[in-house]
Protein backbone atom coordinates (compact mmCIF):
# COMPACT_ATOMS: atom_id res chain seq x y z
CA UNK A 1 0.00 0.00 0.00
CA UNK A 2 1.04 3.28 -0.59
CA UNK A 3 0.38 5.80 1.60
CA UNK A 4 0.72 9.68 0.75
CA UNK A 5 2.24 11.29 3.59
CA UNK A 6 3.14 10.49 7.21
CA UNK A 7 1.35 12.41 9.87
CA UNK A 8 3.76 14.51 11.73
CA UNK A 9 2.09 17.60 12.47
CA UNK A 10 -1.92 16.78 13.96
CA UNK A 11 -2.18 20.41 13.80
CA UNK A 12 -1.45 21.34 10.28
CA UNK A 13 -0.95 17.68 8.23
CA UNK A 14 -4.18 16.98 6.54
CA UNK A 15 -3.19 13.33 6.28
CA UNK A 16 -3.70 13.19 10.32
CA UNK A 17 -7.38 13.94 9.56
CA UNK A 18 -8.28 10.63 8.47
CA UNK A 19 -6.72 7.10 8.34
CA UNK A 20 -4.64 6.77 5.19
CA UNK A 21 -7.16 4.95 2.33
CA UNK A 22 -5.57 2.48 0.23
CA UNK A 23 -6.76 3.39 -3.37
CA UNK A 24 -5.48 0.34 -5.96
CA UNK A 25 -4.63 2.34 -9.24
CA UNK A 26 -3.44 0.25 -12.20
CA UNK A 27 -0.57 2.26 -13.69
CA UNK A 28 0.48 0.17 -17.39
CA UNK A 29 3.55 -0.11 -18.40
CA UNK A 30 5.67 2.80 -18.52
CA UNK A 31 8.91 0.79 -19.83
CA UNK A 32 10.59 3.70 -22.17
CA UNK A 33 8.37 6.38 -20.32
CA UNK A 34 10.99 9.03 -18.94
CA UNK A 35 8.64 11.32 -16.14
CA UNK A 36 9.49 14.35 -14.37
CA UNK A 37 7.54 14.73 -11.14
CA UNK A 38 8.27 18.37 -9.14
CA UNK A 39 7.76 17.83 -5.14
CA UNK A 40 9.17 14.30 -5.35
CA UNK A 41 11.08 13.82 -2.31
CA UNK A 42 7.76 13.26 -0.11
CA UNK A 43 3.90 13.20 -0.27
CA UNK A 44 2.11 13.13 -3.43
CA UNK A 45 5.00 13.05 -5.41
CA UNK A 46 6.97 10.36 -3.87
CA UNK A 47 4.18 7.99 -4.23
CA UNK A 48 3.49 8.65 -7.46
CA UNK A 49 7.24 8.60 -8.45
CA UNK A 50 7.23 4.77 -6.28
CA UNK A 51 4.17 3.71 -8.61
CA UNK A 52 5.54 5.37 -11.75
CA UNK A 53 9.07 3.32 -11.29
CA UNK A 54 7.18 0.14 -10.55
CA UNK A 55 5.60 0.64 -13.67
CA UNK A 56 8.79 0.56 -15.61
CA UNK A 57 9.37 4.45 -15.62
CA UNK A 58 13.16 5.97 -15.76
CA UNK A 59 11.84 9.23 -13.36
CA UNK A 60 13.42 12.31 -12.49
CA UNK A 61 13.01 13.89 -9.01
CA UNK A 62 13.07 17.21 -9.43
CA UNK A 63 13.31 18.58 -5.73
CA UNK A 64 14.52 21.81 -3.95
CA UNK A 65 16.31 19.79 -1.42
CA UNK A 66 19.25 17.92 -2.76
CA UNK A 67 19.53 15.76 0.81
CA UNK A 68 16.32 14.73 0.90
CA UNK A 69 15.86 13.75 -2.74
CA UNK A 70 18.78 11.50 -2.62
CA UNK A 71 16.77 10.45 0.58
CA UNK A 72 13.51 9.62 -1.62
CA UNK A 73 15.85 8.01 -4.21
CA UNK A 74 17.27 5.93 -2.05
CA UNK A 75 13.67 4.68 -0.40
CA UNK A 76 12.03 4.19 -3.79
CA UNK A 77 15.67 1.72 -5.16
CA UNK A 78 15.41 -0.10 -1.84
CA UNK A 79 11.23 -1.33 -3.03
CA UNK A 80 12.85 -1.58 -6.87
CA UNK A 81 16.35 -2.15 -7.06
CA UNK A 82 16.76 -1.46 -10.75
CA UNK A 83 14.62 1.42 -10.75
CA UNK A 84 15.86 4.37 -12.90
CA UNK A 85 15.75 7.15 -10.67
CA UNK A 86 17.59 10.73 -11.30
CA UNK A 87 17.43 13.54 -8.89
CA UNK A 88 17.66 16.37 -10.22
CA UNK A 89 17.65 19.94 -7.97
CA UNK A 90 14.79 22.68 -9.16
CA UNK A 91 13.69 25.68 -6.87
CA UNK A 92 10.38 27.13 -8.50
CA UNK A 93 10.45 29.70 -6.31
CA UNK A 94 13.75 30.67 -8.03
CA UNK A 95 13.71 31.74 -11.75
CA UNK A 96 17.88 31.07 -12.15
CA UNK A 97 16.92 27.85 -10.69
CA UNK A 98 14.14 27.05 -13.31
CA UNK A 99 16.20 28.31 -16.46
CA UNK A 100 19.28 26.04 -14.82
CA UNK A 101 16.88 23.21 -14.69
CA UNK A 102 15.59 23.70 -18.24
CA UNK A 103 19.14 23.96 -19.97
CA UNK A 104 19.92 20.75 -17.82
CA UNK A 105 17.30 19.39 -19.30
CA UNK A 106 17.43 20.50 -22.75
CA UNK A 107 21.27 19.33 -23.32
CA UNK A 108 20.19 16.06 -22.11
CA UNK A 109 18.38 15.78 -25.80
CA UNK A 110 15.50 13.30 -24.30
CA UNK A 111 12.08 14.16 -24.16
CA UNK A 112 10.06 14.61 -21.10
CA UNK A 113 6.95 11.86 -21.82
CA UNK A 114 5.09 12.36 -18.76
CA UNK A 115 5.09 15.63 -16.91
CA UNK A 116 3.54 15.77 -13.05
CA UNK A 117 3.32 19.28 -12.09
CA UNK A 118 3.50 17.98 -7.77
CA UNK A 119 5.02 20.97 -6.11
CA UNK A 120 3.37 24.02 -5.29
CA UNK A 121 4.39 27.46 -3.52
CA UNK A 122 1.18 28.61 -2.55
CA UNK A 123 2.13 30.39 0.99
CA UNK A 124 2.96 33.73 -0.73
CA UNK A 125 -0.13 34.46 -2.57
CA UNK A 126 -2.15 33.17 0.62
CA UNK A 127 -0.40 35.49 3.25
CA UNK A 128 -1.03 38.19 0.47
CA UNK A 129 -4.86 37.51 0.29
CA UNK A 130 -4.66 37.21 3.85
CA UNK A 131 -2.67 40.01 4.93
CA UNK A 132 -2.72 42.99 2.21
CA UNK A 133 -6.23 45.04 3.35
CA UNK A 134 -6.42 45.87 0.22
CA UNK A 135 -7.01 42.36 -1.27
CA UNK A 136 -10.84 42.11 -1.76
CA UNK A 137 -12.76 39.23 -0.19
CA UNK A 138 -13.50 35.93 -2.43
CA UNK A 139 -10.70 36.74 -4.47
CA UNK A 140 -8.53 34.06 -5.52
CA UNK A 141 -4.59 34.98 -5.47
CA UNK A 142 -2.00 32.90 -7.38
CA UNK A 143 1.27 33.87 -8.70
CA UNK A 144 1.34 37.44 -11.61
CA UNK A 145 4.47 35.89 -13.71
CA UNK A 146 4.42 34.33 -17.02
CA UNK A 147 1.57 31.59 -16.90
CA UNK A 148 0.70 32.61 -14.03
CA UNK A 149 3.31 29.90 -12.70
CA UNK A 150 5.32 32.20 -11.01
CA UNK A 151 5.97 35.57 -9.57
CA UNK A 152 4.13 38.22 -7.05
CA UNK A 153 0.78 37.23 -6.14
CA UNK A 154 -2.05 39.02 -7.88
CA UNK A 155 -5.93 38.31 -8.30
CA UNK A 156 -5.98 35.48 -10.36
CA UNK A 157 -8.29 34.56 -13.75
CA UNK A 158 -10.60 32.00 -13.00
CA UNK A 159 -11.96 29.95 -15.71
CA UNK A 160 -15.37 29.95 -16.44
CA UNK A 161 -15.40 26.10 -15.95
CA UNK A 162 -13.77 26.50 -12.31
CA UNK A 163 -16.84 28.41 -11.28
CA UNK A 164 -18.89 25.54 -12.62
CA UNK A 165 -21.19 24.24 -9.45
CA UNK A 166 -21.49 20.83 -11.18
CA UNK A 167 -17.98 20.87 -11.82
CA UNK A 168 -16.57 22.07 -8.01
CA UNK A 169 -19.08 19.13 -6.69
CA UNK A 170 -17.09 16.19 -8.68
CA UNK A 171 -13.70 17.79 -8.01
CA UNK A 172 -14.33 17.69 -4.10
CA UNK A 173 -16.09 14.26 -4.68
CA UNK A 174 -12.79 13.14 -6.16
CA UNK A 175 -10.62 14.40 -4.03
CA UNK A 176 -12.36 13.03 -1.01
CA UNK A 177 -12.60 9.74 -2.56
CA UNK A 178 -8.58 9.89 -3.66
CA UNK A 179 -7.20 11.35 -0.06
CA UNK A 180 -9.40 9.88 2.03
CA UNK A 181 -10.14 13.11 3.85
CA UNK A 182 -13.87 13.89 4.13
CA UNK A 183 -14.71 17.72 5.24
CA UNK A 184 -18.11 18.04 6.38
CA UNK A 185 -20.36 20.51 3.85
CA UNK A 186 -23.27 22.21 5.57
Amino acid sequence: MYRFGDCTSPSTDLSCATPAKHIDIVVPDQSGTLALVTGANSGIGFGVSQRLVAAGAEVILAVRNMDKGNKAAQDIRVEHPAASVVVEQLDLASLASIAAFADRMLTSGRPIHLLINNAGLMALPTLYAATNPLAAGAEYYGPGGFGELTGLPKAARIPRKALDENTARRLWQVSEELTGVHFPVD
